[in-house]
């Protein structure tokens, strides 16, 4: 195996690990969000309520963490996939200028 298919396939795993990262990261914002759907604190009681909140926003805030590390891991798939083929242009240039 050439030096240069060996490079382009490392950068296909690469892409392969980043996307099926985003896609579990993805799935687990999603999962996060079903954790405290409602008020198990007593409805009327305000410390119930407060505690709910609270804990609803951190919730919230590590759903938005994970969606964003999934856009994050996604984009890193596509540069990944990208670079493959650029680097192999590049080598093949380069080659051309050398013989």
């Amino acid at each position: 195996m050439s030096e240069l298919v060996y490079v382009r396939e490392l950068w296909q795993k690469r892409a392969d690990v980043a996307q099926e990262c985003a896609d579990e990261l993805g799935e687990l914002g999603y999962a996060l969000g079903a954790v405290l759907s409602r008020n198990y604190f007593g409805n009327g009681c305000d410390e119930g309520a407060a505690l709910f909140e609270r804990l609803r926003n951190v919730i919230d805030n590590g759903m938005a963490d994970l969606q964003d590390g999934s856009r994050s891991a996604a984009e890193l798939s596509r540069v990944a996939q990208q670079a493959g083929p650029v680097l192999h242009e590049a080598d093949s240039a380069g080659a051309e200028r050398i013989d």
